[in-house]
C-alpha cells in the first residue's frame, strides 16, 4: 500500500458513520491510573449486560470498582504513564 493510499484509507475511516457518531455522542473512557483517554464509546444496558460500541481495538483491563461502577486501565504497563513510570508511552 502506498503512502497516499494509506492517507486516503485513514481519512475514509475517520469519516465512517460509526466514527462520526462516536465523535459526536460517545463518552471518553479514561484510564483510572494515569487519566489518559483509552477510547470513546457509547454504553448501554441490554438484558442486564453492559454493552459498549467503540471503534478502537485498544486492549484494556476492566474491573468493578464498586457495586455500580467500572474501572478501566491500560492492559500493558508500558502504555500507562504515571509518576513511578515516567518512561511509559503517553501517545496511546
Amino acid at each position: 500500500m502506498t503512502s497516499q493510499a494509506r492517507i486516503r484509507s485513514h481519512q475514509r475511516s475517520r469519516n465512517h458513520p460509526l466514527q462520526l457518531l462516536l465523535r459526536a455522542l460517545g463518552q471518553p473512557v479514561t484510564c483510572t491510573e494515569c487519566g489518559g483517554q483509552l477510547f470513546r464509546a457509547l454504553t448501554f444496558v441490554k438484558d442486564g449486560r453492559i454493552n459498549m460500541i467503540r471503534t478502537t481495538d485498544a486492549d484494556v483491563r476492566v474491573a468493578f470498582y464498586s457495586r455500580d461502577s467500572l474501572e478501566f486501565r491500560h492492559l500493558e504497563l508500558a502504555q500507562c504513564r504515571t509518576p513511578d513510570r515516567p518512561w511509559a508511552r503517553a501517545d496511546t
